[in-house]
Formats: structure tokens, C-alpha cells, sequence
């Protein structure tokens, strides 16, 4: 991997509103103070939108993929048992980076189905 490629961390919570980080205006303001995140922020690139779906795992896969969840399968929240999730094929960012050499990973609550194979 080439030196002048970017490191890349992206925090993506469920639930979280705008305003909670300090660096959106939040923060003391909220109850509860953000200093490491807001530094974290100051330093790179802070996105200002984003326009989730109606639920979590439909918003998941759209920003996994940048396309709108019901191409991807996931346009609700899948429930056990059937057939469900984000297709096979789809490629996810994670992919495409690691396409061009960058190690991904990922840690928390990704549910985009029931298939253990997706």
C-alpha cells in the first residue's frame, strides 16, 4: 500500500443523535463531554450528511454500499428464519478498500441478516 493513502476510521452508531459530540454541539451541552472524539474530528474529515432509513439495519447496509437498501435487500429489519439480508454479490466499502490494499475490520453490531454466510 502506497504511504500517501489516507488511514481511514469511521464510527457509525445506531441511535446517536446530531447534536451529542462535542464537535457537532453537543457534548457538555448533552451531558456528557467528548474531548478524545472531538480532537479525533478536528483532525479529519467531519461528514455532515447522511440520511438514514427507518431503521438500523436498512441504514447499515446503505453505508456499507452507498446504494438505497431495498437494492441490497435489507430494506427492513430481517427477522429469523427466512431467507433475508444483503445479497451475496453486493460489495461492501470494506471490499473495495481492501481491493486496493487497505486491512478493514470491524467491531460492534452489524446485523444485515440471518444468512451467517453474508
Amino acid at each position: 500500500m502506497s504511504d500517501d493513502q489516507p488511514n481511514i476510521v469511521f464510527f457509525f452508531w445506531d441511535n446517536f443523535g446530531w447534536g451529542e459530540l462535542g464537535c457537532y454541539g453537543g457534548g457538555v451541552l448533552r451531558g456528557a463531554v467528548t474531548p478524545r472524539i472531538d480532537d479525533l474530528a478536528g483532525e479529519g474529515l467531519k461528514l455532515l450528511n447522511f440520511n438514514v432509513e427507518a431503521q438500523c439495519t436498512p441504514s447499515r447496509s446503505a453505508l456499507l454500499t452507498g446504494r438505497h437498501a431495498i437494492r441490497s435487500g435489507t430494506q427492513t429489519v430481517p427477522l429469523t428464519g427466512g431467507p433475508d439480508g444483503m445479497t451475496r454479490w453486493e460489495v461492501t466499502i470494506a471490499r473495495a478498500l481492501s481491493d486496493v490494499g487497505y486491512a478493514t475490520g470491524m467491531w460492534g453490531k452489524w446485523h444485515l441478516g440471518s444468512d451467517p454466510e453474508c
